[in-house]
C-alpha cells in the first residue's frame, strides 16, 4: 500500500445501541468513531480531520480510492448526527458506568471520569494515575512545594530540598566526625580548624622547622617542654632569611645596572635618530630653498618675457645723427639724448648722450659721447658692477671705424647697479672727435 496507518484520532468507545447502517461512523484510517469528519472530493468517503490532514501533508493518495490528488470538506451534517448518538465511556472496562451522547464524551473524560489517567498537578512531576487516586499521590508527591526549614531560603519542591539541598545546606546540622559535636554545616571547617580538641595540628613553630604534630589538647604541653629547641630553630631561620635577602638585593643591583645600560643605549639610539632626522630636515630645507630660488628665477624670466611682450623693449643697435649739434657757437655746448634702450633682450638698460662743445681746448666743435646705466627690468638677473665693453661705430670724413669703451677702469659709481635714473654729471664720457654720426652696436659684458 502507498499509505500507512496513522495515530488513532477518533473516539475509542462503543455505541449503546447499533447506529443506522446508512450512517458512516468509522474512520477507515484509525478504525475508530469519526472525530471532526472530513469528506473527500475523490470518492466521497469521510475520515477524521487529523487522519486525512496527515495523509495530505505526507503527499499520500486517498486510502480508499488511491487517487493522488483530492480536496476535503468538513462534513458538519455527519458530525451533528454522530454527536447525537448514545455511547458508553471509553473506560467501561475499568468500571465506569457513564452513558451519554457522543458530543458530551470529551467533557466527561476531561472533568468527571474517575478512571481517566491524569497527570500530577505539580509541574515537574510526570506521574500519571487514575483521577480517583490522584489526591493521595499529590499529598506525598516529591514535587510538592517545600521550603528548607533550616535556612528558610531554599524554596522549591520536597525531593529537591531533601535529596539535593539538605546534603549541601549550610545551616543543616551535622556531627563532627572527631568529637561528635553538633554544628551547622557551614561552621564545620571553622570548628575543626579552631575548636575541635581532637584535631591534629602542627606545632606553632612549624614555620621555623618543628615538624611535631599533636591533637590540639596536647599542643600546649609540647610547646612548654621544647622551648630551647624552638628558640634555636627561630635563630637558624632568621640567618637563612637574611642570606636570601642579601642574594635578592645583589640580584636587584645587577638588574638595576643592566636596566641603566639599556636606558643609556636607548638614549644613544634616540640621539642618533634625532641627529639623522635633523640632518634630513636640513637637507630638505636646503632643497626647499633651492626650489624656492629656482621659482624666483622662473618668476624673473616670466617677468622678462612679460615685459618684452607688453612694453616692446627697444634694444641695440641705436643710431644718433650728429648733424644737429655741428654748428655750435663758441664756448657753448649742445647735447642730443637717445631714448632708453636695452643692450639686448634681458640685458642692461642704458641711455647715451651726444654733445658738442666749441672753444676751450679745441679749435673746432668736438663730439663727446656719454653713457649711463638706468634701473631696468632685468637688473636682478645681471652681473654687477658692469666690467664689460661698449662697441660704437663712428662715421667721420675719413671713414667709419669702431671704438671700444671699456668700463673696467671707470669709477665704480658709473658701473654699479642703479637704483634710479642717474644725472648727466654721472655719465661716463668719452671724446669722439669730429664726426657725423654714431651707432652703438654692441655691449660686451664681462660675463661673456
Amino acid at each position: 500500500a502507498k499509505w500507512a496507518l496513522v495515530a488513532a484520532e477518533g473516539y475509542d468507545c462503543e455505541f449503546v445501541s447499533p447506529p443506522p447502517k446508512v450512517l458512516q461512523t468509522e474512520c477507515s484510517v484509525c478504525l475508530l468513531i469519526l472525530r471532526e469528519p472530513h469528506l473527500t472530493s475523490c470518492c466521497g468517503h469521510s475520515f477524521c480531520r487529523v487522519c486525512v490532514e496527515k495523509i495530505q501533508n505526507d503527499g499520500k493518495p486517498c486510502p480508499l480510492c488511491n487517487k493522488d490528488e483530492f480536496t476535503t470538506l468538513h462534513n458538519k451534517g455527519l458530525e451533528r448526527a454522530l454527536k447525537e448518538l448514545a455511547v458508553q465511556c471509553e473506560h467501561k472496562g475499568s468500571g465506569c458506568s457513564w452513558n451519554g451522547e457522543l458530543g458530551a464524551l470529551d467533557n466527561h473524560l476531561t472533568g468527571a471520569c474517575p478512571f481517566v489517567e491524569v497527570k500530577c498537578r505539580y509541574g515537574n512531576c510526570h506521574h500519571e494515575t487514575k483521577r480517583k487516586d490522584i489526591s493521595s499521590h499529590e499529598e506525598s508527591c516529591g514535587f510538592r512545594p517545600f521550603c528548607c526549614k533550616w535556612c528558610q531560603k531554599y524554596d522549591t519542591w520536597y525531593d529537591d530540598v531533601t535529596h539535593h539541598h539538605w546534603p549541601v545546606c549550610p545551616k543543616y546540622p551535622v556531627s563532627c566526625l572527631q568529637c561528635n559535636a553538633t554544628v551547622e554545616r557551614e561552621h564545620v571547617p571553622h570548628h575543626v580548624e579552631e575548636d575541635c580538641l581532637f584535631t591534629v595540628v602542627d606545632c606553632e613553630f612549624s614555620s621555623v622547622g618543628c615538624n611535631a604534630r599533636f591533637p590540639r589538647m596536647d599542643l600546649q604541653g609540647h610547646i612548654t617542654a621544647d622551648q630551647l629547641l624552638h628558640l634555636t630553630m627561630v635563630n637558624r631561620k632568621l640567618v637563612n632569611e637574611n642570606a636570601i635577602l642579601s642574594r635578592r638585593v645583589s640580584n636587584l643591583e645587577v638588574w638595576a645596572v643592566d636596566q641603566k645600560r639599556e636606558v643609556e643605549k636607548m638614549a644613544a639610539e634616540k640621539a642618533d635618530v634625532e641627529a639623522k632626522m635633523a640632518k634630513e630636515l636640513a637637507q630638505l630645507t636646503v632643497k626647499l630653498s633651492n626650489q624656492e630660488r629656482q621659482l624666483d628665477e622662473l618668476d624673473k624670466v616670466k617677468k622678462v618675457v612679460e615685459c618684452y611682450v607688453k612694453k616692446k623693449i627697444k634694444t641695440l643697435p641705436i643710431n644718433l645723427e650728429v648733424t644737429e649739434v655741428e654748428n655750435v657757437p663758441l664756448n657753448e655746448e649742445v647735447q642730443l639724448t637717445s631714448c632708453d634702450f636695452y643692450s639686448c633682450f634681458g640685458g642692461y638698460k642704458m641711455r647715451i648722450q651726444l654733445y658738442a662743445e666749441s672753444g676751450r681746448n679745441y679749435s673746432s666743435p668736438s663730439i663727446w659721447m656719454r653713457m649711463a646705466f638706468l634701473e631696468g627690468e632685468f637688473d636682478d638677473l645681471l652681473q654687477w658692477p658692469f666690467n664689460g665693453t661698449v662697441v660704437a661705430h663712428i662715421q667721420t670724413l675719413s671713414g667709419t671705424f669702431a671704438i671700444y669703451i671699456d668700463f673696467k677702469n671707470a669709477p665704480l659709481e658709473y658701473r654699479s647697479k642703479p637704483n634710479k635714473d642717474v644725472d648727466c654729471e654721472k655719465y661716463f664720457s668719452q671724446r669722439l672727435g669730429h664726426c657725423f654720426g654714431v651707432a652703438v652696436e654692441q655691449v660686451i659684458s664681462d660675463a661673456e
